[in-house]
């Protein structure tokens, strides 16, 4: 669930863009630098997730990864301006690339050897799945809310999942 919510928050931002570009009067041109910055905090938080699994354990980093790209998710959903944006979704990047490398560990490391590489598999899937939820979540939401509700819903799934993984994710 932790890969699908990341997942999907990666790509709700590609659902939403159409909005964002007709109440801000901007063409899609002006929202590339925020695709990239969300890209490059995924790259930089990939490592830095990794890195912080190894020395203070995979549960806290993968918690730490889920609340902070689910808070600055939510905040997104306050952005009056490009590089408002731009500045929040490379922030989040951190989070949304923190995750992956502590949850594909905490699935090799749970499950029994001849089953890891499907465990691990199965939760690099959950990438593309979260990301096609995130067209379906932008369809239903998004005509009836508005792209500032996606976020918000985008940013409370996670930090729901959160409080569930924090009672029952083992170290």
């Amino acid at each position: 669930l932790t890969i699908i919510f990341d997942g999907l928050d990666n790509q709700l931002l590609g659902a939403a863009i159409p909005a964002m570009m007709r109440e801000w009067s901007l063409g899609r041109p002006a929202f590339a630098s925020v695709l990239a910055a969300a890209l490059f905090g995924m790259m930089i938080g990939g490592f830095i997730g990794g890195y912080l699994g190894d020395r203070i354990g995979r549960r806290k980093a993968l918690l730490g990864s889920v609340i902070s790209f689910g808070v600055l998710t939510i905040l997104v959903s306050f952005s009056n301006d490009v590089t408002t944006l731009t500045m929040l979704r490379f922030v989040a990047g951190l989070g949304l690339g923190g995750a992956m490398p502590n949850a594909a560990a905490l699935a090799s490391e749970y499950v029994p050897l001849r089953r890891r590489p499907f465990a691990v598999t199965l939760t690099i899937v959950c990438i593309p799945l979260g990301g096609t939820l995130a067209g379906f979540t932008g369809a239903l939401i998004l005509p009836a809310y508005g792209w500032r509700a996606l976020f918000l819903v985008g940013g409370i799934l996670p930090l729901v999942l959160a409080a569930l993984l924090w009672k029952v994710l083992p170290e």
